[in-house]
């Protein structure tokens, strides 16, 4: 039931930050360095700093000096790809216990963001389990930096966006779209190779 309860909150919080915070249309630019939809192996490239809050009320920034798999929205129809990713990364363990999952929507710091901030953070955590508010961060900070990082295009923005990261913040893999064996089994590969490191 929490499970589930997780999944339908994905659901909730593409919806209220795609309504609210998303009606007027930012440009977006790319970068050569990101993937295009399919999974990529990553070496020596360091994850920009970027500042989150979770629905408890921390805030941390990366690098934060842990192994972390970040999985960001940008729109609310990424919602599926997002459930189906957080189904097969739980139910077949494709991150060790020392790896944490977190779920990212880009909020931004805009004035609007800002106003609504307080009424967002509050409709979640009435849906959302209390066990799982630390592992719903937002992004709290302007997003342009991050979306040209992993090559964010406006036309795939019904795409989720992962991004694993060791300890020293260095990607790893990251890849944007929709599950698949091959996407998942490599994920899986690089994340049990951090184990115990």
């Amino acid at each position: 039931m929490k499970k589930k309860t997780l999944f339908l909150s994905i659901f909730i919080i593409l919806f209220i930050i795609s309504t609210q915070l998303f009606c007027q249309k930012e440009t977006r630019s790319t970068s050569a360095n990101g993937p295009r939809g399919k999974g990529d192996i990553v070496t020596e490239k360091a994850f920009p700093s970027v500042v989150f809050e979770s629905l408890r009320g921390s805030t941390f920034a990366l690098p934060h000096n842990e192994a972390a798999l970040l999985l960001f929205c940008f729109e609310k129809e990424c919602a599926t790809q997002a459930r189906d990713w957080v189904l097969s990364i739980r139910k077949e363990k494709l991150l060790p216990e020392a790896i944490n999952l977190y779920i990212v929507p880009v909020v931004g710091n805009s004035l609007k963001a800002k106003l609504l901030k307080p009424f967002i953070i509050s409709a979640l955590k009435r849906r959302i389990p209390h066990d799982d508010h630390e592992k719903v961060a937002l992004l709290i900070q302007d997003g342009k930096m991050l979306k040209e990082f992993i090559a964010y295009e406006e036309q795939n923005g019904d795409q989720v966006y992962l991004v694993l990261l060791d300890k020293k913040s260095m990607v790893l893999w990251q890849h944007s779209g929709k599950l698949t064996t091959e996407n998942k089994s490599e994920l899986k590969k690089m994340a049990h190779s951090l184990k115990g490191s």
